[in-house]
């Protein structure tokens, strides 16, 4: 979801009690979903409502990108990737991001590679997901016996349970939390329930524009291309290639000369050693990234009650804080254009932990008849004091493996000195087994779209089981023709053909 509202302000939560009764609503669509911002010290209003039916008052645009199922079963998983990228980076921002699911639905391998890859490829975005439901059912009109069972929200919380517990799974993401809405779309099945229907639809629709008003734009300048299945199973069979080539051309060289191949093999063993280094160091620059900034990690609760016949609608969550140091917010997601929500400061309760740390018990209520409780809870921490032990560690690791880099790097210079072939074969054995090294590194290396158009051709004239010289050949013609037409950097040495026989 890309948002954008045309006020310097983002939309604000509001903690204020209400101190008198608000004149009444006459339909639940027309309230305004606000969220509640709470401290551990204090709450405070901090927006006001504008005047109702105001054509000036601020408006909020919503732009959603509707993308194509990934897993497709045209075989478009990848142009479809391209061009969500395309688009993305067209937005510029996002505000979330909604999957949705059918209710029921299992959990398939084709639904997780699907989940994941999205995962994978906005990792800015992983507080910010919801779950839209379809077929939700809320009047048992398709499954009647379901009535003698349990109820529409004992079947909401199940689904929400079963696909948070998925998530978890699948994410390695212990505190993986996402809001959940159920949809009915056909609302008119029968006269008895179309009303209700209609009304249960508006009123998820609100929700959902609530969620995505409360969620932070995320700028997104850039974005990498995820390769799917079919092309990681080309660039596995092309890896395979090089790895023999290398390994025969190392093998051709010691046939040469004993002490040329003892070097070859050295250099190969530094190649490898350093391309390990240059992994591990951008795995820990990326991990700093996540953890030594100016953000917050948040933990998120989504506590939930149907309105009573009698007294408030009122519900609790428990959260543990990541730090000592941290501030507690609360939003209104009910979908209401006035918002009733406030928190029972009396109530608030911070335990420690069995690990020392905050486990703050936070009470909700709506005090208004007949009106649903929808909240969301955030509790944040400054990342940097999270992570400070953490950070510390991984800093020093970093210094000692570009210390070791640089040692690496003197030595592989050094042994490129003593590296004289006389012969003409041998120097173009070479050139090719540096073409193989270099060509290896570009497979794995981060691909922006503009790349993988460019490499389009290779994956579209080849497959998993092209020949191996074949397949190397292609790749190689695509690859100069890129460098070529992009008007790449040199890569410090003459690139030849890699295929055997090539020439």
């Amino acid at each position: 979801w890309g948002s954008s509202q045309n006020t310097s302000e983002p939309q604000a939560p509001v903690a204020e009690m209400q101190t008198q009764d608000p004149p009444p609503q006459d339909h639940p669509s027309e309230h305004r979903a606000e969220g509640v911002e709470a401290t551990p010290q204090r709450c405070r209003a901090i927006t006001e409502d504008p005047p109702p039916q105001d054509p000036m008052a601020p408006a909020i645009q919503i732009c959603a990108l509707d993308t194509p199922g990934v897993e497709d079963s045209k075989g478009e998983d990848d142009a479809h990737v391209e061009n969500i990228i395309e688009t993305v980076l067209e937005l510029e921002t996002l505000s979330g991001l909604a999957m949705v699911t059918k209710c029921g639905h299992p959990i398939t391998p084709a639904w997780k590679a699907q989940v994941k890859r999205y995962w994978d490829l906005f990792p800015m975005m992983r507080g910010q997901w919801i779950f839209i439901h379809t077929n939700a059912d809320p009047c048992a009109i398709n499954s009647p016996s379901r009535v003698e069972t349990s109820s529409f929200e004992e079947h909401v919380e199940a689904r929400s349970r079963f696909v948070d517990e998925a998530m978890r799974e699948l994410t390695g993401e212990a505190s993986f939390g996402a809001a959940h809405l159920f949809v009915e779309s056909n609302v008119k099945p029968m006269r008895r329930v179309g009303e209700a229907l209609s009304s249960f639809l508006a009123e998820q629709h609100n929700m959902l524009y609530s969620l995505v008003a409360n969620f932070s734009p995320v700028h997104i300048s850039d974005l990498p291309f995820r390769k799917g299945p079919k092309l990681l199973a080309i660039d596995e069979a092309l890896v395979s290639a090089l790895d023999a080539t290398t390994d025969a051309i190392t093998s051709t060289l010691a046939e040469y000369n004993q002490e040329i191949g003892e070097l070859v093999k050295l250099r190969n063993r530094h190649h490898d050693e350093r391309a390990v280094l240059e992994k591990q160091v951008t795995e820990i620059k990326l991990l700093l990234q996540t953890i030594d900034h100016d953000g917050f990690e948040e933990v998120v609760a989504y506590p939930q009650k149907t309105w009573e016949w009698i007294g408030y609608a009122r519900a609790s969550s428990t959260l543990q804080a990541k730090h000592h140091d941290y501030t507690v917010t609360i939003y209104d997601v009910n979908g209401y254009q006035q918002t009733y929500l406030s928190e029972e400061r009396e109530k608030r309760v911070v335990e420690l932990s069995s690990g020392g740390l905050p486990k703050i018990t936070i009470h909700v209520v709506v005090k208004w008849i007949w009106t649903n409780l929808a909240a969301k809870i955030v509790v944040r921490s400054p990342s940097r004091l999270v992570h400070r032990e953490r950070i510390v560690v991984q800093k020093t690791k970093l210094d000692n493996l570009e210390e070791k880099l640089t040692m690496l790097s003197d030595a592989q210079a050094q042994q490129e000195k003593m590296l004289k072939l006389k012969k003409t074969a041998e120097g173009f054995t070479l050139k090719r087994q540096r073409t193989a090294h270099a060509a290896k590194t570009f497979l794995h290396a981060a691909w922006s779209v503009e790349v993988w158009r460019a490499m389009k051709p290779f994956y579209e004239a080849c497959s998993a089981s092209t020949e191996a010289k074949v397949l190397m050949a292609k790749f190689y013609e695509t690859w100069m023709a890129w460098r070529t037409a992009s008007a790449q950097p040199p890569l410090g040495f003459e690139t030849v053909p890699i295929a055997l026989d090539a020439d």
